[in-house]
């Protein structure tokens, strides 16, 4: 009986401390956060505001130079009944940088002698569905040792047509759904 009482504990442990993710630090374009990283606390490293339907992000001279994705959630869906306070307690797992002061291929290049790794390129088609045509993309990324991805894309922004790359960190989600979380990256 005690032993099956010390492996129940033991076990249960063990799950508890491997749905646990250790957060990583991220230093980018000047800033240093965390992910995943609380919404709260998001909303003070990074600057961000809140919008209904829109999420958190950051805004310079009318163009988002910052958005956030929530955990299980890679685009924001809420509602005008829907306070910031409900998501305080909430985990963002995704903060993308839109940049056009570099190419995609000079960031690559600084990150790749930054983080040492090499970023792997990929082609992702997308099919209809009944709120979006087909439509392909292509990113770059790579995964660290700490289960960090950094993702690369080039997007034509329509607020004001003009080309940026975007740098998305993530932490928490998994390879096979790093694409469905880039999707809505625009």
């Amino acid at each position: 009986m005690k032993t099956l009482y010390i492996l129940t504990v033991g076990l249960s442990a063990l799950l508890f401390s491997c749905g646990n993710l250790v957060p990583s630090t991220i230093e980018f374009d000047g800033k240093t956060f965390e992910l995943p990283i609380k919404v709260d606390k998001a909303k003070e490293a990074l600057g961000l505001q809140y919008e209904y339907y829109s999420g958190f992000f950051t805004i310079n001279e009318n163009v988002r130079i910052i958005e956030t994705q929530l955990k299980g959630y890679p685009l924001f869906m809420g509602s005008e009944n829907d306070p910031e306070e409900n998501y305080n307690q909430k985990y963002i797992v995704g903060i993308t940088f839109f940049k056009e002061n570099k190419t995609i291929e000079q960031f690559k290049d600084d990150l790749e002698n930054q983080y040492h790794k090499k970023f792997k390129t990929v082609y992702k088609e997308f099919v209809k569905t009944r709120t979006s045509p087909p439509f392909s993309m292509t990113y770059h990324y790579v995964k660290t040792d700490e289960g960090l991805f950094i993702a690369l894309k080039e997007i034509m922004r329509k607020p004001d047509n003009k080309k940026y790359v975007s740098i998305s960190f993530y932490k928490g989600i998994s390879e096979s759904k790093l694409a469905k979380y880039l999707r809505y990256v625009n």
